[in-house]
Parts: structure tokens; C-alpha cells; sequence
């Protein structure tokens, strides 16, 4: 995910703060922890052609990277 406004953004200290997160994307919760900032070398091949080249003209340089929890808080598995 694109960190647009560095470390010091609300949703990315919550994160880190937490462990872990819940993300739904395209109608699904995904549970994720373990975010990590790498930089756009890193980053960019996971975006469309088009993102990429958006991302490299807004001057986004860092990103989250997060991987899947093996389970989500209170022994639920994330669905998927």
C-alpha cells in the first residue's frame, strides 16, 4: 500500500500500534499483520502498469507491505 504520508500517518501507526489489521478489499476481509515499509523498487511490480507510473509521478518512494496473519484475533480464520 501506497504510505503517502510517511510513518507518521494515523492509519499506519494504528498497525504497527495493533500488530495486525483487518483489510477488506473487493467485498472480503483479508487479516493482515507484520507491516513492513520497503521502498518503490520493492513496491512497484505488484502495481498495473498504470498505477506504477502514477505512483512514480506523485513521488509516492515508500509503501507497507503486509502478509497474511495466520489467524485472525480470537482464533477466526481471515475468509478469503
Amino acid at each position: 500500500m501506497p504510505l503517502t504520508f510517511g510513518e507518521a500517518a494515523g492509519w499506519y501507526r494504528n498497525i504497527v500500534a495493533a500488530g495486525w489489521c483487518v483489510i477488506t478489499w473487493r467485498g472480503a476481509d483479508h487479516t493482515v499483520a507484520s507491516a513492513v515499509i520497503v521502498d518503490r523498487t520493492t513496491a512497484l511490480p505488484a502495481f498495473p502498469r498504470y498505477e506504477r507510473l502514477a505512483l512514480r509521478v506523485i513521488g509516492i518512494n515508500e509503501f507497507v507491505w503486509l502478509h497474511d496473519a495466520p489467524s485472525s484475533p480470537g482464533g477466526r480464520r481471515d475468509s478469503r
